[in-house]
């Protein structure tokens, strides 16, 4: 019984040394995640406001070289 007992304190002890370390990898690997994704913000966010001034100023752009080539 004494044996019984000390195999189950034994494996309790393992069980929460692993899940600690698996917790830990699972954190680190999500803060991996939350910046990369953070990085990806910051580099590519782009607000639709911008992407319509761009594309309006494009078409006008594009109108001035269409009528300088009489192409209207």
């Amino acid at each position: 019984m004494e044996l019984v007992f000390l195999l189950v304190f034994w494996l309790d002890i393992a069980k929460d040394d692993l899940e600690n370390q698996l917790n830990r990898y699972v954190n680190a690997h999500r803060q991996q995640v939350i910046s990369s994704l953070e990085n990806w913000w910051d580099k590519y966010r782009v607000t639709l406001r911008d992407i319509e001034a761009k594309r309006d100023d494009a078409a006008k752009r594009l109108d001035g070289f269409l009528r300088g080539l009489e192409y209207e």
